[in-house]
């Protein structure tokens, strides 16, 4: 329903709506509507203002004294923002109107009113060239009727349940729909404030991000990369830019101030600093990554430090206030006493760029530690000029997302110049032998010369096209690594960055279980991500120094394609897609194959269809069993489609290659290594298979797999079965293919079996049937039919007095129409996809002649066993932390626990150890002193035989095969990969275990 505010919230109260969304809550709205639980977004108040009110005028509100201040008409907010005005001392004419944005803007620009009140920004605005005030913010919710407590109810269960599958879900859409609109047009106001004052004029610190050349005069750097973009990014107008260089941030300061330049660059955006001093800051510019320097071993970041900085770095002590104010500041006169405050340990940090890094760590033996926070750069003008401030921000806004970020991996990081003589003190014999073959090939191309000058000619120039080629390579790898290392640092970033936040939150809202609760849930998510992350880049790895192996173990393709479906449906329903599976002429469902590895190449194709395709769009995925002309090995085709964004021609050859991404602002803000097809390839590769891709840009993309697999000689139960057999059935369902596939079963069952298209058809064929006396022993019906569904055919069957079985086939959950499909007369489901197997056990249950499975719902923690009560356990573990963790689970499940921190005081704890004293031991692998596998090894030399055949699991972060065979081989009984699956840890627990008593 549509209607006015006040409108709207008198018919929720009166009952004639359910359901209203983007209230702001009021004690006294509480009496009359219920508010959800959680809220269901922000609003904002802005302030949209024609900028002759705000040149020239002082800082906070007081631009808006004496102006015409307008409000929405009948606006709740009226009465509380003129008390706010008043408390704030501000004195202006309020003003009530009723018009669109449109209009809003003609009425600032006539001066027919000052500014404008708004809960929501429009182009308009932005075309017009107005500034644009954010005053507040607030949690905005769903709310109810009064007298309708349950559906409250469900609304937040629905809410939380929305959080669960999607943590992060109100972040994304509120970057996609309320992010303001930048036009590329100038306004007039703009384009006036251009001809009156010529050249933009920047005062820049020469050195830093921007460097003037003393001869030439030339500036290079980011900033000269800016201007050369900022240049041409606005329509009907090119920008002129001038920039002087100055020597201190105080010199720079008092050219701004006394009007010589018109913007500073580079400065860290601090609002707080502008405010304070009457200055403003642009849009963020670019980010810079910073790190801390240090000597310390276990250096935590959101622990208070001292840290050292030079006493001119203003913009560093900036970023520190912002990001590290627990952090305490000493200031030094150098960087060289910074540095050597940090070697004498008199500090514990120093905090540079990471581009910097490797200048420190190259001649010391100092640690890294890259902080959460990056360096935020931008401009910084006076509190007057806000016409420039637009423009510039303007220009911002328009550019590329990554061209700043390029312009600063290309001039910031370092080289390290090495003097001759630094590199022969160095490396002298490399020298004498670089000599003596510099030498030798010195003669020989002039004992060529004299012999065949032609040849030598012709050598040289092949020679040349050599070199060219391998520079090329070069470079292109180069490139191709800083492209990797760019999209890594973002990605991984991202969630870490989530994980950081929300830990910090839980801590200190660690009293609220909800709240702890709910950033609980988004740091699972988080580090589920960026788990994925790892394991991409570290399969790639292994994929491509050939050490990884295919396992081929007794795979049934059917549990392979439900398995696929269950672990996709959580990010299908978060994004409300249509998801379709279905199986075409699979006479063969029992194969050999490393399902693992199978189904980690569609869960990347189905994850990529999920991320690019928005809301409302389809996926499907289609198996179909081909003709093979081999004995034994079954030729299998996999479809993969989306109905999404699709891929430019020139990417689609090269998506199979590592660390490809293609370059779109809509990609650009999906997460991703860009090794997830370069993995998929690989694998099927190894699998003797091809992949195929075809896309168009806008339309979508389809993956086609062609894979062999080796069959299994017993092809599960026999297809044809007594009890089915001569049997009628009708098969309902929209796809031509579908009734064509399961009619087939049908038949290779012994049944006899037709089909139609129509739900309005089956009804008059089983009526007809009855009528004949030839009723159907079985109805095969899809939910979804384009007439009727599935449940309301069963009903019109059922109404005839028919009582066959019948059998709803679906491709969704069926849970939520279960009670609705039982009532209706419904005997049974049956999921697509639909193999052989399913139609088989889905028949004879709904018949009677196959009892139905008893359901198990599995716990999220495994039961807690008794028989470890008691029991003694060594944990070996050098990180603190994982030690904690560890004890604080394993105690909890009745183990004593004693610890140590690396294998050679284990092996010595052991060999005093008497046959009682310890029952199991858990094992980390990398560790100092001695690792893992050798204090295995030593355990199982010890004397006493007791001791020495102790149960040890080995519990690593290396999760390969070789080194769970180098465990093995080392004498260990178990092993569990890190990060720690706790029902594994009490399985394998369990298992070795199982006959020793304490």
């Amino acid at each position: 329903m549509e209607g006015d505010w006040e409108e709207l919230l008198n018919q929720l109260i009166a009952g004639d709506i359910d359901l209203l969304g983007a209230v702001t809550y009021r004690e006294a709205r509480t009496e009359l509507i219920d508010y959800a639980a959680k809220p269901m977004g922000k609003t904002g108040y802005y302030l949209v203002c024609a900028t002759r009110i705000m040149s020239g005028k002082g800082q906070g509100l007081s631009f808006l004294d004496g102006a015409v201040l307008a409000f929405k008409e009948a606006s709740f907010q009226f009465s509380l923002w003129e008390s706010y005005l008043e408390r704030m001392g501000v004195h202006a004419e309020l003003k009530g109107v009723h018009a669109e944005p449109d209009e809003v803007a003609d009425m600032l620009i006539s001066g027919e009113i000052d500014a404008y009140l708004t809960e929501s920004l429009s182009e308009d605005y932005f075309c017009q060239g107005m500034n644009i005030v954010k005053l507040a913010e607030e949690d905005c919710y769903f709310a109810t009727n009064k007298q309708k407590p349950e559906l409250k109810t469900q609304l937040d269960a629905a809410m939380e349940k929305v959080q669960q599958l999607h943590p992060f879900l109100l972040d994304d859409l509120q970057s996609q729909y309320l992010t303001p609109i930048v036009n590329s047009m100038l306004s007039e106001a703009q384009t006036t404030w251009l001809d009156n004052h010529g050249s933009i004029t920047i005062g820049f610190l020469n050195g830093d991000l921007a460097e003037q050349d003393p001869v030439t005069g030339q500036v290079n750097g980011v900033l000269a990369e800016y201007m050369a973009t900022a240049a041409h990014t606005l329509e009907g107008r090119d920008l002129t830019f001038e920039a002087r260089p100055y020597a201190s941030l105080d010199e720079m300061l008092a050219a701004l101030d006394a009007g010589e330049v018109d913007m500073l660059f580079p400065l860290v955006r601090s609002l707080y600093y502008g405010e304070l001093h009457g200055y403003r800051f642009s849009s963020e510019l670019l980010s810079v990554p910073m790190a801390a320097i240090t000597e310390q071993a276990n250096f935590i970041e959101t622990d208070p430090h001292t840290v050292a900085v030079p006493a001119s770095d203003i913009t560093l002590k900036w970023y520190l206030s912002e990001f590290h104010p627990n952090w305490e500041v000493v200031e030094f006169e150098t960087i060289a006493a910074c540095e050597k405050a940090v070697d004498d340990q008199s500090v514990d940090c120093l905090v540079t760029d990471a581009y910097q890094v490797q200048s420190y760590l190259k001649k010391k033996a100092n640690k890294c530690v890259y902080l959460s926070d990056a360096k935020r750069i931008a401009f910084m003008m006076r509190d007057t000029d806000t016409t420039l401030l637009s423009i510039i921000n303007q220009t911002i806004a328009m550019m590329p997302g990554s061209a700043m970020q390029g312009a600063l991996t290309k001039y910031v990081t370092p080289e390290h110049v090495t003097t001759l003589t630094e590199f022969i003190e160095e490396n002298a014999v490399v020298v004498v032998l670089i000599v003596t073959a510099i030498f030798a090939i010195f003669m020989l191309v002039i004992y060529g010369f004299l012999l065949k000058a032609k040849k030598s000619e012709r050598e040289m120039a092949l020679l040349n096209d050599d070199l060219a080629i391998a520079v090329q390579s070069a470079e292109s790898a180069n490139a191709a690594k800083s492209v990797f290392l760019s999209n890594m640092s973002h990605d991984i970033r991202t969630p870490m960055n989530a994980i950081v936040g929300f830990t910090t939150l839980a801590v200190r809202d660690i009293d609220d279980k909800d709240k702890v609760r709910d950033c609980l849930n988004k740091i699972l998510s988080s580090s589920n991500h960026l788990l994925s992350l790892i394991n991409d880049v570290l399969d790639m790895s292994r994929i491509e120094s050939g050490k990884i192996h295919l396992e081929e173990k007794e795979t049934n393709l059917s549990d392979l394609m439900h398995d696929l479906k269950i672990i996709a449906s959580g990010q299908i329903h978060a994004k409300q897609l249509d998801l379709f599976m279905d199986a075409l002429d699979v006479t063969d469902e029992d194969v050999f194959c490393d399902k693992t590895r199978l189904n980690q190449v569609l869960l990347n194709l189905l994850s990529n269809a999920i991320k690019f395709t928005p809301a409302g769009g389809a996926i499907s995925v289609r198996l179909k069993q081909l003709a093979s002309t081999t004995k034994g090995i079954g030729r299998y085709e996999i479809r993969v489609k989306d109905t999404g964004i699709g891929m430019s021609a020139d990417f689609a050859e090269k998506i199979f290659q590592p660390f490809e991404r293609e370059r779109t602002s809509t990609v650009s803000k999906i997460q991703g290594t860009g090794l997830g097809m370069a993995i998929s390839k690989n694998i099927v590769d190894m699998m003797g298979g091809t992949i195929e891709v075809f896309t168009e840009q806008g339309k979508g993309t389809e993956y086609v797999l062609e894979l062999p697999l080796r069959l299994q000689a017993h092809q599960g139960a026999e297809d044809k079965l007594d009890a089915l057999n001569g049997m009628h059935a009708l098969v309902v369902d929209d796809d031509f293919n579908t009734c064509d596939s399961v009619t087939r079963m049908l038949i290779k069952a012994g049944m006899k079996a037709e089909w139609t298209l129509s739900g309005r058809e089956a009804v008059l064929r089983a009526r007809q049937a009855m009528e004949l006396g030839k009723t159907y022993q079985a109805y095969i019906i899809d939910w979804r039919l384009p007439d009727m569904n599935g449940i309301e055919v069963t009903r019109q069957i059922r109404a005839l007095g028919d009582d066959t079985p019948i059998i709803i086939l679906t491709a969704y959950d069926w849970a939520n129409i279960e009670e609705e499909a039982l009532a209706a007369g419904v005997t049974g489901f049956c999921s697509k996809p639909l193999f052989m197997s399913d139609l088989r056990d889905s028949l004879l249950t709904a018949m009677g002649r196959k009892e139905k499975p008893v359901e198990t719902m599995a716990s999220v923690l495994p039961a807690q066993p008794v028989d470890f009560k008691g029991k003694k356990l060594l944990l070996v573990e050098d990180n603190e932390l994982n030690r904690e963790i560890a004890t604080e689970i394993l105690e909890g499940y009745g183990f004593i626990i004693d610890s140590v921190e690396n294998g050679a005081i284990a092996v010595e704890k052991l060999a005093n150890a008497k046959a009682g004293d310890v029952d199991v031991v858990l094992m980390d692998i990398q560790m100092p002193v001695m690792d893992g596998c050798e204090a295995a090894r030593r355990i199982r030399q010890l004397a006493d035989k007791d001791v020495a055949t102790l149960p040890i699991i080995a519990m690593t972060a290396n999760a390969f095969d070789d080194d769970r065979r180098e465990t093995r081989e080392a004498g260990m009984d178990g092993f569990l990969s890190k990060p720690i699956d706790l029902d594994a840890v009490i399985k394998t627990l369990e298992s070795v275990l199982g006959g020793r008593k304490s």
